[in-house]
């Protein structure tokens, strides 16, 4: 296989794990890695991916637990990501054509989930499994953003609402740590944060001044 059909070589990074069994701080680009190393690498940044789904970067890099794929528009769909049964981390980040999350239904494992500069109106949560998930961050055109009050165990969540026509959003669960909002430029009612916890740290880029902030958040400085 030639790798720069693939990805850009000189621009993705690759990583194992360190002594204490955590993914390594620094990576390796692809030239300093041999065939034989390739299924103990555990996670990796890609950039510039050149093909449609992820099958063949799978097979090539089998037992992932972190994946980035960012700067394509050649991905269309995630295709291959569900042979990653160990798989914790995903973060997809300006990959406008990418319009099929569905194989993520099969990573069952998956505590982070982060889209970004992902504009594109598709489903997602419904092909993410909430039992796990705490950490969460989406643009505010997921089709199906009405099911995130499945996600009951999340500690961090960000909602990107840039270009986003959105007037109301629907109920949030409880977060447990860090909330973020930006932009959402034509959103009315502040009222889907009724379950924060107003001890929770909150970032709000979103209008103000906005009408049914939660009476318990209301003397929160973000909103002065």
């Amino acid at each position: 296989m030639e790798i720069e059909k693939l990805f850009n070589p000189k621009r993705s990074i690759f990583l194992g794990l360190d002594e204490q069994g955590r993914i390594q701080g620094r990576g390796r680009f692809f030239a300093e890695l041999s065939p034989e190393e390739y299924p103990a690498i555990k996670g990796c940044v890609i950039s510039g991916f050149k093909k449609k789904n992820l099958n063949e970067l799978v097979d090539l890099f089998p037992n992932l637990i972190e994946l980035t794929i960012e700067k394509t528009s050649n991905l269309v769909t995630l295709e291959g990501v569900n042979r990653l049964t160990e798989l914790k981390l995903i973060t997809i980040e300006e990959c406008p054509k990418l319009v099929d999350l569905s194989s993520l239904s099969s990573c069952l494992k998956i505590t982070e989930v982060r889209l970004g500069s992902f504009k594109t109106a598709t489903n997602i949560l419904g092909f993410i499994s909430p039992q796990n998930l705490t950490a969460l961050s989406i643009h505010g055109n997921a089709t199906d953003l009405v099911k995130i009050l499945n996600f009951e165990n999340l500690d961090y969540m960000t909602l990107n609402g840039y270009g986003s026509d959105l007037e109301t959003l629907p109920i949030l669960p409880k977060i447990r740590k860090t909330f973020t909002l930006e932009g959402f430029p034509k959103l009315k009612d502040a009222s889907f944060m009724a379950n924060f916890d107003p001890e929770m740290r909150l970032t709000w880029w979103g209008p103000k001044p906005i009408a049914g902030i939660p009476d318990h958040l209301k003397h929160l400085e973000t909103f002065k």
